[in-house]
């Protein structure tokens, strides 16, 4: 410990440089956000906007009509970057970066002696675990790149003033970022509204009286008030609605002012301590955080946390003086709370939930960490006067962000490992199939992807039109009310359907029905014995009665499509659904040997299945071949497992004694003396 705090104290002036201080939040933010980036991967609208972006030639279809900018902004980026994960995850990186230097570069010009402010305010804000759902690299980066256009015309802004030679310059270049800002989305749209209590810091901090400060604050405010307005009206006439989700409905608000005020302020207070205060620590004693995180990999995680605290710990300690920071405990509480009400408005007056950790709603939290990252500032040195006691306590606030966001990694990146196994074990199973297919699956197969994205990365997998692709052949379904109400319940009927990832074409004779359900393997419904499988959900049961798996093809691209695309993972048949997946084809198509020479390479590599019933395409092929034994042997298994298992070997016995090829009179003896059928 000595010999780090001598380190330290020898390099101490270069540490009290811009540009010790610079590294230091880069270094941190690496330790943060950047150590995962190699195994990270799509998740959620990423895929619609991926495929938008390469396929389509233009994400419009994504954004609605008041985001007009975002089509022109990843059409440009889309043309520099390839369709390569890791790209777009280092460009995620350095944007959410850029906002912390925009930040920094604001808070020396509002606090030009503060430099204590210079370094918690950034890091904190670079840390701020409220939203942990921001591993999404294609879906958030626009975000960040939001919070730089308005740091910047925050911190031009306050250059003018200082420059009255060169005032209307700065001020034209502070106004055309506020434009940038208030155009890109609602997310930061009210903290546009910031500039006037910066504003009025900046000159109080100046000595400035009142009534000269409120002067100079109007005479500074208005051009920007004037276009905060325009925009204001403009989407309230032309854009009530900004997306699926997002629907501000004034006039139920102004029919009762008085519950309006109520039901704002409680919002306030509970969404306020909620993303300012409690998001610092409440998601780290959630059990979502650690679902695919392991004793060893929460000890690693921790090694790395504590090392980063003991970095900032001795950084902050060693590189300022006691006497530096004065009088701005107030200033950073206040700044706090008024940012964390403009941050929340946008989705209050919408009525949507803001939620923190790794919930979806908790996207509507990122806007606070500008507010939260002032509050906590702010309260912890109203607190603690001795500068260690508060350097102590804020680098074990950040610790607990540093540990929430490397589990939220590490939990992001076991989600990218499954859902990569589905997409191998849906190639391997279907290798090709008609366009204008429909799938239908179980309740949200794989967390943090919906049906727009996994239709989109589907369609990576099977369609090979050259682009621009101005159509997608095939949609997954596993909400079950939207297929219903999406879907034509009578047969061949064409449909088209417009959704996030593109305009889909199909008809109602064209539906596959699976489930998934790891570490099970993907399972293609059977038409004929699954409707007594217990573990499948009635509705695809009776769904996949009346549709037989005929657009399946045996020979097509979908491995090599997987292989040869970049945004995949490399194929991995070291586990028994390869086999599981490989056998059901080649027993669809009645290739018995094939599903033999499966089933007893598995044996070999030590693989074994993971669900009972992903022995049905083995106890096949041993029946094929004639190699009885070994099949009853596995139906055994399968029972002993569970008797609630048996409806369903009758039936699967009933259906194969009808063909011929097989000994009837055997398997009849076989299911009278072991199973219990009707």
């Amino acid at each position: 410990m000595k010999r780090i705090i001598n380190a330290f104290q020898k390099h101490k002036n270069f540490f009290l440089t811009n540009h010790g201080q610079i590294i230091f939040l880069l270094l941190i933010s690496m330790l943060t956000h950047g150590l995962f980036i190699p195994w990270l991967g799509l998740y959620g609208d990423d895929w619609s906007l991926l495929w938008l972006s390469y396929k389509a030639g233009s994400t419009a279809l994504f954004f609605p009509a008041n985001r007009f900018l975002l089509p022109y902004i990843y059409s440009l980026f889309s043309y520099f970057l390839n369709p390569v994960i890791r790209e777009w995850h280092i460009l995620f990186f350095v944007i959410r970066f850029l906002s912390v230097l925009n930040l920094r570069i604001l808070l020396k010009i509002l606090w030009p002696e503060k430099k204590q402010m210079w370094i918690w305010i950034p890091l904190l804000f670079a840390l701020y675990p409220g939203s942990l759902i921001t591993y999404q690299p294609i879906t958030f980066w626009t975000i960040y790149l939001q919070f730089s256009f308005l740091f910047v015309s925050f911190w031009l802004m306050l250059v003018a003033v200082n420059q009255p030679d060169k005032r209307w310059i700065f001020i034209s270049l502070s106004v055309f970022f506020a434009i940038l800002n208030l155009i890109l989305s609602e997310y930061l749209y009210f903290m546009e509204l910031l500039r006037i209590p910066i504003l009025f810091i900046y000159f109080v901090n100046r000595k400035l009286d009142l009534k000269e400060t409120f002067r100079k604050i109007v005479k500074i405010s208005i051009p920007f008030l004037i276009i905060f307005m325009a925009f204001s009206i403009s989407r309230l006439v032309f854009h009530k609605s900004a997306s699926s989700y997002y629907n501000v409905d004034l006039g139920n608000y102004f029919s009762d002012p008085f519950h309006t005020i109520q039901h704002i302020s409680s919002k306030i207070v509970a969404d306020g301590i909620r993303s300012g205060l409690l998001a610092w620590f409440k998601p780290l004693f959630g059990s979502e955080l650690f679902l695919y995180s392991g004793l060893r990999s929460i000890l690693l995680l921790l090694f790395f946390t504590c090392c980063t605290t003991l970095i900032i710990f001795f950084f902050t300690t060693i590189s300022f003086n006691n006497d530096e920071e004065k009088n701005t405990s107030l200033n950073s509480v206040f700044l706090g709370v008024i940012g964390l009400i403009f941050a929340g408005t946008p989705f209050w007056i919408a009525n949507l939930p803001i939620d923190i950790g790794i919930a979806n709603y908790s996207r509507f939290s990122i806007p606070a960490a500008f507010g939260s990252a002032f509050l906590i500032f702010g309260i912890t040195k109203l607190l603690l006067r001795k500068r260690l006691f508060m350097n102590i306590l804020l680098s074990m606030v950040c610790g607990f962000a540093v540990m929430m966001h490397l589990l939220s990694a590490n939990y992001f990146r076991n989600v990218w490992e499954l859902q990569n196994r589905f997409f191998w074990e849906m190639a391997w199973r279907i290798p090709a199939v008609d366009p204008g297919t429909t799938f239908f699956s179980n309740e949200r197969i794989i967390p943090m992807v919906g049906g727009n994205s996994i239709s989109a990365a589907i369609n990576w997998i099977y369609m090979e039109d050259g682009v621009p692709i101005d159509h997608i052949d095939y949609y997954l379904y596993y909400d079950e009310g939207r297929f219903f109400n999406q879907f034509p319940q009578e047969k061949d009927i064409p449909f088209v359907r417009s959704h996030m990832a593109g305009v889909f074409s199909g008809n109602s004779s064209q539906l596959i029905a699976f489930w998934y359900q790891p570490p099970a393997c993907l399972h293609i419904v059977n038409e004929k014995w699954d409707k007594y499988n217990p573990d499948i959900p009635s509705h695809l049961r009776k769904i996949a009665e009346n549709y037989p798996n005929e657009f399946i093809r045996s020979i097509g691209n979908s491995e090599k499509n997987l292989t040869d695309n970049p945004i995949f993972m490399e194929e991995n048949p070291n586990n028994f659904c390869y086999f599981y997946q490989k056998a059901s084809l080649a027993a669809e198509n009645n290739n018995w040997e094939e599903v033999v020479i499966l089933w007893n390479t598995s044996l070999r590599e030590n693989q074994k299945p993971s669900y009972a019933l992903e022995r049905l395409p083995f106890i096949q092929g041993l029946a094929y071949t004639h190699f009885y034994k070994d099949s009853f042997d596995l139906s055994l298994e399968i029972v002993d497992i569970s008797k609630k298992y048996e409806p369903l070997m009758c039936e699967f016995w009933k259906e194969l004694s009808q063909d011929y090829l097989l000994d009837k009179e055997l398997i009849n003896e076989f299911v009278g003396k072991n199973l219990t059928c009707e």
